[in-house]
């Protein structure tokens, strides 16, 4: 499992994964509630990855998070 933090989040969160063994590169994409894509990047592995959340309206969204080995989704609040 991955760790979300602060949630509900203002300017940014913080994606932990350390519990993880991420090789090679991370596909993260921010979605709304409804699923609908909203950002995409390309991060190389590591066990921290630290999101922007400033330009997101109060609600509710979804990350997630494609890799060779892994494809997880958690859900995140924006106040």
């Amino acid at each position: 499992a991955i760790l979300l933090f602060p949630n509900p989040a203002v300017e940014q969160i913080t994606v932990d994964l350390s519990v993880l063994n991420v090789t090679g590169e991370m596909d993260i994409t921010l979605s709304d509630f409804q699923g609908k894509p909203i950002r995409q990047t390309l991060h190389e592995a590591t066990q921290q990855v630290r999101l922007s959340t400033a330009d997101l309206g109060t609600g509710m969204y979804i990350v997630t998070i494609r890799s060779e080995n892994f494809l997880l989704s958690k859900k995140f609040m924006v106040k």
